[in-house]
């Protein structure tokens, strides 16, 4: 069977992902998946969709906001939700429990699977509240003036 997209959210392996996934017709229909689970599985992982893929994308979301370098090796990608507006970002930093490695969590600006929802106080520079706090390693701070601020 060929996954499914279903677009963002969290892994069983604890990975917070743009590449979600479910393979209908077998034991990986039940839960979400992520595209690194599914290829150690053996399965082809189709691609995801982008903001090209949607008939009428957010005009506030320009192509220089789809990927935010916030400083201290913290990134911001851009999520859009199937009406082509902003969802949230896949926030990629260093893993606060080993050095040299990497982490993955999600900064929601609009409800979705339960993860908390963060308010846009400023846009430009990107400022946002609450703190963020990364569930999988721990790593926090807070993005003020386009610029991540380690707590």
């Amino acid at each position: 069977m060929r996954p499914l997209y279903l677009g963002t959210g969290e892994c069983d392996c604890g990975r917070v992902d743009v590449r979600i996934y479910r393979v209908p017709g077998t034991t990986l229909d039940m839960r979400a998946r992520c595209g690194a689970c599914l290829e150690n599985q053996g399965y082809e992982v189709p691609k995801p969709r982008t903001i090209a893929d949607f008939d009428s994308p957010s005009e506030a979301l320009t192509p220089r906001d789809l990927s935010i370098d916030l400083g201290h090796g913290h990134v911001f990608q851009a999520v859009t939700g199937v009406d082509g507006k902003l969802v949230g970002w896949l926030h990629t930093h260093p893993d606060a429990r080993a050095a040299g490695a990497l982490c993955q969590s999600f900064c929601a600006v609009r409800p979705l699977n339960g993860c908390p929802v963060h308010q846009v106080v400023s846009e430009d520079p990107l400022t946002l509240t609450p703190s963020l706090k990364c569930r999988v390693c721990g790593a926090h701070g807070e993005v003020l003036n386009g610029r991540w601020e380690p707590r």
